[in-house]
């Protein structure tokens, strides 16, 4: 099935708008009186030139569309230009196409007049100037809407996303894990109480300082999961089993907060954990420069075992939005791996810094 190439989602309109007062015009230029006063002419001139008009409306769309992939919206006053000058060659070619071999042909009786040709060309110019300028506003106005509309989707998901790491975090499960730790490292352990303390408020001061933010860079995620971890270590011993081999040269690279933690999250959540048994969970970073999450499989049996899809659904979405990918999962029975892209600022769309 042959696709056609579209610009806007109003081409259909802007077609119909342009191609049908040109046709008429083209055929008043080559007919005279005679189109509208002979129904054969009328018909038969108004199908062939539509047709060829049509065709020739189909290849500029397709070299619009190109310039557009060729040149981003930061050389739009370029793109414009360049537009311009292939589309009046082009409508040239067409509008001496339709003449000539009218001419040719005896279409209708028709013979060539030279002022007529001319007319045409220099009308032709007009239009494209007209419709060029008519299509750009019509594609800068759609994608405003689109950014506008992504915008506060990628606003709903951060909420969200803020949510599922705050629902975990100062839940009252998990404070009163995290102060029962404290109290008896305090207890049997003063010095190791003061570390889990420091660590403690280093997970927090991340969750109000990041909470609102869109994206944050990998080494400050890193940080904040190291701490997190200490944690968990507190909690789970020997079960938890994190090994970070991520090279600083990706340090700079760019995901949305609390990425990781959710993720760690849902690894703790359905695995099970034990001294015998332990969660060995593993960040790196793979030679495509995905960022990878993987731990073995030791499924727990358990009502409360159920995989958070939301919160990883969630992460999707908003890397869909920044980047345009989402998360990819393997599972082979054995290990599971979760695949995050990393982004690099000119990586992320416009609509996402806004």
């Amino acid at each position: 099935m042959i696709t056609l190439p579209q610009y806007t989602k109003k081409d259909a309109w802007i077609f119909l708008a342009v191609c049908i007062p040109h046709v008429i015009f083209l055929n008043c230029l080559l007919f005279g009186n005679r189109y509208f006063l002979e129904i054969t002419v009328l018909a038969g001139a108004s199908i062939v030139t539509f047709i060829i008009m049509s065709i020739s409306w189909h290849l500029h769309t397709w070299v619009a569309v190109t310039l557009r992939n060729r040149f981003p919206d930061s050389e739009l006053i370029k793109r414009i230009v360049i537009a311009i000058i292939l589309f009046n060659l082009m409508t040239a070619i067409t509008i001496t196409i339709i003449f000539y071999s009218y001419n040719y042909f005896h279409f209708f009786g028709y013979e060539l007049y030279e002022t007529n040709y001319n007319w045409a060309l220099t009308t032709g110019v007009l239009i494209n100037i007209f419709a060029t300028i008519v299509h750009e506003s019509v594609y800068s106005f759609e994608k405003w809407k689109t950014t506008l509309t992504e915008t506060e989707q990628l606003k709903k998901e951060n909420m969200h996303s803020q949510l599922l790491g705050l629902r975990s975090q100062v839940s009252p499960h998990f404070l009163f894990n995290s102060l029962n730790s404290l109290s008896s490292l305090i207890n049997e352990e003063p010095a190791r109480a003061v570390v889990f303390l420091d660590e403690m408020s280093k997970v927090y001061r991340y969750l109000l300082r990041h909470n609102e933010e869109q994206i944050v860079d990998l080494g400050t995620e890193l940080l904040f999961v190291r701490s997190y971890y200490h944690l968990l270590k507190c909690r789970y011993g020997k079960g938890v089993d994190l090994n970070i081999e991520v090279d600083e040269s990706y340090y700079q690279k760019l995901l949305p907060p609390l990425t990781l933690q959710i993720l760690l999250d849902n690894s703790l959540k359905i695995n099970l954990i034990s001294k015998e048994k332990p969660l060995r969970i593993a960040i790196r970073v793979n030679e495509f420069g995905w960022l990878e999450i993987q731990n073995n499989i030791q499924l727990r049996i358990s009502d409360n075992a159920i995989p958070d899809e939301q919160g990883i659904a969630n992460i999707s979405t908003r890397l869909r939005l920044l980047c345009q990918n989402s998360i990819e999962i393997n599972d082979n029975g054995h290990t599971r791996v979760l695949k995050v892209p990393l982004m690099s600022p000119e990586q992320i769309t416009e609509h996402a810094t806004i």
